[in-house]
């Protein structure tokens, strides 16, 4: 049995001077040792009896390891280099850099003894282990310098054992042996044991403490953890007897150790992830914080082993997506993502030859409108066109100017005789405002009429919240509709003075309309059917958007920086478009 994870059954002793430049997992975690036994250096005393193997360790390279680089490589790095030979501490420096480059590549660089070496010409690839490559690329550069080192192994048992060592000291509770293999093979009670002997002079193996055979079976290779310890499966390891922890997959175990056990994890069935996003970008998955895949895509399909990940979404242009999910055992998860541009990138800008009043913006499409004439931009396809009368309501395909409404490629949908002044949809209807004081309610399906009524007002303005619509006629009169059940006015009001209606509130007792240029509300009652105008502690819309100079602040927040004065702002979703009296801007949005 090989057992990569030496340390659960034999406990390293560190080197004493060096102690402090060792990696964690690497000490002494029980030191029961009797006290007629004592661990130096490169030697053990056990029982007045000095074993040593200085001689052969006197000569191996000291270095003191400088890094500069992902932290994710440093372990694997010292690692490989142990393996090597090379004693970490105090010694001649060794300074290594790494990049990551695309997400996909490793690039390396060393400075030792007078030399610099790098990876220029065969760049690493990211994968889940890297150690294979990083052991590869420091044998080519410096050779090994473990070959033929012996290793002492203080071995803890009262058995009879044989083993592929010399035995230095035979006594009846603890031996010595000396092991030139990377492999300590142990016999003992007819039982044979076979481990990874780690590169350090000084080793312990507690056999003392009965132990059994776990073997984890599995047809694709998976990362499980056993009482903590990550594994990488399929794996044998021995065991002390009683209960373990098994965690694998989404899903976690207990076992009662106590003869030798096999587990199969072939029931796992693999899961589809499928990826969709909006825009090319590097797609990184993590699990157990090892990179899984790195890729660039836009639409990837992948099959993982159940579990959890961590998905990372890069984009330079776009803010980093993040995001820890779940996947059992044959499931299949589609995650659509939607990258959303950093605050402040433009999508779009265009310098205006005249001045236009009014801004629509619907997905990638903006309307420009005047009084005479309205503007249509595609900004996908960097499309402009234009025609000679105004826009008045606009959805993102159809818009209603003149006396027609038409759809984007300018087909159609009906003709009206008199101009529209406005527009609003209500459920699957659009009503239209004319100038000859109508409102007629339009099947947006066939674009027949359904009902026309006749009303004393020109709707100048429109504001609306669920069913309810505000609308403000060229002589300062104040209208609530109620679209419920058809047409059906609350009230008509007459305040001299108010340029337009900042936004509706409602609430189970009481509409209200606050208005413009006249710090005042109006309170509709709908128990009583009574209205309240009130001048005194006038609500006010705090803005979203100021100007200051030439900067757009949102929220405070600096965004983007204009030409020309500001007239309008939309905001639709992530984006905003702006209107100025010089020029359009679409830009993303916090």
């Amino acid at each position: 049995m090989k057992n990569k994870l030496f340390i659960l059954t034999l406990l390293i002793l560190t080197m004493v001077g060096l102690s402090s430049e060792l990696i964690e997992s690497y000490r002494l975690k029980d030191c029961n040792l009797n006290e007629e036994l004592s661990l130096g250096k490169f030697e053990i005393m056990a029982y007045s009896n000095q074993f040593s193997i200085e001689e052969w360790w006197k000569d191996q390279p000291r270095i003191t390891l400088e890094y500069e680089g992902e932290e994710t490589l440093l372990e694997g790095i010292e690692t490989v280099l142990q393996n090597l030979g090379f004693v970490l501490g105090e010694g001649k420096r060794l300074y290594v850099k790494t990049e990551r480059l695309q997400d996909r590549f490793i690039y390396i660089e060393i400075v030792y003894d007078s030399r610099e070496i790098n990876n220029m010409d065969s760049l690493l690839t990211v994968s889940e282990n890297n150690v294979p490559q990083l052991e590869d690329f420091f044998q080519n550069a410096f050779g090994n310098y473990s070959k033929s080192l012996p290793k002492l192994v203080l071995i803890h048992t009262e058995r009879f054992f044989t083993v592929n060592g010399e035995k230095l000291y035979k006594g009846p509770e603890y031996s010595v042996i000396k092991i030139f293999d990377d492999q300590l093979k142990i016999t003992v009670d007819n039982r044979n044991m076979e481990f990874d002997v780690p590169f350090y002079p000084i080793l312990f193996l507690d056999l003392t403490q009965k132990q059994f055979l776990l073997t984890v079976e599995t047809s694709d290779p998976q990362t499980i953890f056993i009482d903590g310890e990550k594994f990488t499966a399929p794996v044998r390891v021995y065991l002390d007897e009683g209960v373990h922890e098994i965690e694998f997959a989404n899903r976690s175990q207990y076992i009662y150790l106590k003869n030798d056990m096999v587990i199969s994890l072939d029931n796992i069935k693999k899961a589809e992830l499928t990826i969709n996003l909006n825009v090319p970008a590097q797609i990184l998955l993590l699990k157990d914080e090892e990179i899984v895949e790195s890729l660039r895509s836009q639409n990837e399909k992948l099959e993982l082993i159940p579990g959890e990940y961590k998905l990372i979404v890069d984009n330079n242009e776009y803010k980093r997506y993040e995001k820890m999910f779940q996947l059992s055992s044959a499931q299949q998860l589609m995650m659509d993502i939607v990258l959303v541009e950093k605050p402040g990138t433009i999508v779009y800008r265009m310098d205006l030859s005249r001045v236009y009043k009014d801004i629509f913006f619907e997905e990638k499409r903006v309307i420009l409108a005047d009084s005479y004439e309205s503007l249509l931009i595609d900004i996908e396809n960097e499309l402009i066109s234009a025609i000679d009368s105004k826009v008045v309501w606009f959805d993102g395909n159809t818009f209603v100017t003149g006396n027609s409404i038409k759809n984007w490629s300018k087909k159609t949908h009906y003709n009206g005789t008199s101009m529209i002044i406005n527009a609003v949809k209500i459920h699957h209807n659009l009503w239209l405002f004319t100038s000859d004081k109508k409102v007629i309610s339009l099947d947006m399906n066939t674009w027949e009429p359904q009902w026309s009524r006749s009303v004393n007002y020109i709707a100048y303005k429109i504001i609306t919240t669920e069913k309810y619509i505000g609308v403000l006629d060229a002589y300062s009169r104040v209208i609530l509709i109620n679209t419920e059940l058809g047409y059906r006015e609350y009230f008509d009001m007459r305040i001299p003075g108010i340029t337009g209606i900042n936004f509706l509130e409602q609430t189970e007792e009481k509409i209200r309309i606050n208005l413009q240029n006249y710090e005042s509300y109006i309170d509709y009652y709908f128990k009583s059917k009574s209205t309240d105008l009130r001048k005194k502690e006038a609500e006010k819309l705090d803005t979203e958007f100021k100007q200051s100079g030439n900067m757009l602040y949102q929220d405070e927040k600096p965004l983007v920086t204009l030409s020309g004065t500001l007239i309008k702002v939309i905001k639709k979703k992530n984006h905003l478009a702006i209107l100025t009296d010089e020029e359009m801007v679409v830009c993303a949005a916090y």
